[in-house]
């Protein structure tokens, strides 16, 4: 995940402050005729993710989409790995070809004219 983080939105991840702890499923100890239950407690480390405002609105604005996938909802994990794959692709061929960014900002320009239209 940092690996997406880094080459879509230009953040840094890093050990966080935090420690979060988490309640495992009880267990009964079974020589007590109460049958009395037990928690145990696991620890998580938090990350940190540093990112420009601009990054975490691009970010925030992505998973928005993705939420709203129809495709998605019913395949979560498959089809959100996959968009991503899809997404990060794109966006690296844009970054080094840049006729093909101007195309794609052109496409994105023509079809917000043509969905006026339709409003």
């Amino acid at each position: 995940m940092a690996d997406i983080l880094t080459s879509m939105y230009q953040a840094h991840t890093s050990p966080g402050n935090r420690r979060y702890a988490k309640m495992k499923s009880p267990f009964l100890y079974s020589n007590d005729d109460l049958g009395t239950a037990s928690h145990t407690v696991e620890y998580a480390q938090s990350i940190q993710i540093d990112m420009t405002e601009s990054s975490y609105d691009t970010l925030i604005a992505d998973i928005t989409t993705i939420h709203n996938l129809p495709d998605v909802r019913r395949n979560s994990f498959n089809n959100y790995s996959e968009y991503v794959r899809k997404e990060t692709k794109e966006e690296r061929i844009r970054k080094n070809n840049p006729s093909v960014a101007l195309a794609y900002e052109r496409y994105k320009t023509i079809l917000q004219l043509v969905e006026s239209h339709y409003e």
